[in-house]
């Protein structure tokens, strides 16, 4: 009788756990035991977006146009994790600059909402005080608006994924540029890092490729190894530093891609060598995975921060780095990991607030801050890439109130279903977009959808108020430097 009830027992065990396994957990929804005692370790690959734009990888984000892509030799491991995992076609960032978008993936807040709009250093706050000027070149040049003042610093009470994860029983680490603020990682959950470095890296190098690329992936590694030796889940952030010449870039890459670079001049060819050796390190890491026994039971990300810089480096997204056009704010998402389909490619639209969330639901953990703006795609990542996402709003919204490298001027951004709406701050002028039909941005629609013109308006108005966020002033009227 004793064997027969174990046996009993066993069954019923057993078909609880199928039960739960063929259920979607909901959002905030508690896990299995089994779940917790095996929870999986996520790893997060942040690319500066200099030279890396949504079509200048090997990966075509979108299956609906297989042509926008770069050459196979570019991102030759990207590709391969693609084809394992699963793209993401409309992926956003929450602004078109480093430490804004930097933010939201680390707090699942949009920049907006944080006062982070712009970025922490040698950038417009330096020349008016305030986030104002159009960049180097016209520092002295006179504008209409004056943008409003933002933060540099993540602010000491916003929680960060390494925060929330810890909750769970994971340890964080994070390499690489940091450039959201003077304080370290540490100071945001962190259990190791290498410093709160900007763009030249711990050491303060103006050209730090491509040595900190390989000690990136090294601390990485090391840091992943010494988890599973202690038997501890781990998220690890690798965020890899842009380049500014030619002699950031590997000699031996420059020669894997000659017939490439041979039809590129200057700026555009060092950033594809950059690129390619970037890629060498996300081939280092998956293979130091695979040889640690880690690589199924770990999701491997890959994005970036915002658009390539340049007017067509994105093509045939329009505009770039700085712009709230497609160009700039549309980005690679690439994933891996337990459950995900292979060669899947999602439409569903989705941002980088949603990666706390995302990844707090896969940790087992039931419950994330309050403030967060995104929403989790664990259902989407786990359904061959359908499905629904919950937030706490429906329209998702881009606020740029600066001026910066040619971009028209201060603007934002408000997306619902196949619509996108662009407001220009300095001439008042509306644009609105079909993305389904669209994505290219050309046809715009305003004049012919006046009803939907205004329940985005609405929308947007109503977000911005809400959040408080910041505004830009006409010039003759503005504060002194400093005001808000």
């Amino acid at each position: 009788m004793p064997s027969t009830c174990r046996l009993l027992a066993l069954l019923l065990s057993f078909g609880v756990a199928l039960a739960l396994a063929a259920a979607s957990p909901a959002q905030g929804a508690p896990t299995t035991k089994a779940a917790r005692a095996k929870p999986p370790n996520f790893v997060f690959v942040l690319f500066e977006a200099t030279g890396i734009g949504w079509s200048s990888t090997s990966v075509a984000m979108d299956d609906r146009r297989p042509d926008a892509k770069a050459s196979p030799e570019r991102t030759p491991h990207l590709a391969a994790l693609a084809a394992q995992g699963m793209r993401l076609a409309s992926f956003y960032v929450t602004a078109p600059r480093c430490t804004p978008a930097r933010a939201s993936f680390l707090t699942g807040v949009g920049a907006a909402k944080l006062h982070m709009t712009y970025v922490s250093e040698g950038g417009q706050e330096r020349r008016r005080g305030q986030g104002g000027g159009r960049g180097a070149d016209d520092a002295a040049a006179t504008t209409r608006l004056i943008p409003p003042a933002c933060t540099t610093e993540l602010p000491a009470d916003a929680t960060t994924i390494a925060e929330v994860l810890r909750g769970a029983g994971y340890r964080s680490a994070h390499f690489g540029k940091w450039h959201v603020g003077r304080a370290t990682p540490a100071a945001h959950g962190f259990d190791e890092h290498d410093g709160a470095n900007s763009n030249q890296g711990p050491g303060r190098d103006p050209q730090p490729n491509p040595e900190q690329g390989t000690q990136i992936t090294d601390r990485g590694l090391a840091f992943a190894k010494a988890q599973a030796a202690a038997g501890m889940p781990f998220y690890l952030q690798l965020s890899h530093y842009g380049g500014g010449s030619d002699d950031e870039s590997r000699p031996d890459s420059r020669q894997a891609l000659a017939a490439e670079l041979r039809g590129l001049r200057g700026k555009s060819a060092w950033q594809v060598a950059i690129l390619h050796d970037l890629d060498r390190e996300l081939g280092r890491l998956l293979a130091g995975l695979a040889e640690l026994g880690l690589a199924d039971r770990t999701y491997v990300i890959v994005s970036c921060d915002h658009g390539a810089s340049g007017r067509d480096a994105n093509a045939p997204l329009r505009g770039g780095k700085g712009s709230v056009l497609e160009g700039g704010v549309r980005v690679p998402f690439v994933v891996r990991g337990p459950g995900v389909a292979a060669g899947a490619c999602s439409h569903v639209r989705a941002s980088a607030c949603d990666l706390l969330p995302t990844l707090a639901e896969l940790a087992g953990i039931a419950a994330w801050p309050a403030d967060v703006e995104g929403g989790s795609l664990a259902a989407v990542w786990r359904g061959g890439g359908t499905g629904s996402v919950r937030r706490p709003r429906e329209e998702f919204v881009v606020h740029f109130p600066h001026y910066d490298l040619q971009n028209g001027g201060p603007a934002s951004a408000i997306y619902r279903d196949e619509w996108k709406l662009i407001r220009s701050y300095e001439t008042g002028a509306v644009q609105l977009f079909d993305l389904d039909a669209d994505p290219e941005e050309r046809v715009d629609r305003a004049a012919a959808k006046p009803k939907v013109v205004s329940d985005l308006i609405r929308r947007l108005d109503a977000y911005l108020q809400a959040i408080d966020a910041g505004m830009p002033r006409p010039a003759a009227t503005a504060p002194p430097a400093g005001g808000k």
